[in-house]
């Protein structure tokens, strides 16, 4: 799936909206050839995995969506 990276989301926004876990930065990097956290995402196109790492806060955080911090 794709997402469209909103205006002052961070990679923790992104991880904890999809992956439920800020561990999933480490995927949003591997998926998306960034190199590092400091790699400016406003506006880009990530590739995001079917996978989630804690479901039940996914679910929990979806009337959120999208998370900005």
């Amino acid at each position: 799936m794709k997402y469209q990276v909103k205006q002052k989301q961070t990679l923790y926004d992104v991880a904890l909206q999809f992956y439920g876990d800020i561990a999933g930065v480490q995927w949003l990097i591997e998926d998306n050839a960034l190199t590092s956290l400091t790699d400016p995402i406003t506006n880009l196109s990530l590739e995001i995995r079917d996978d989630k790492i804690k479901p039940q806060t996914v679910r929990a955080l979806s009337p959120y969506s999208p998370i900005v911090t």
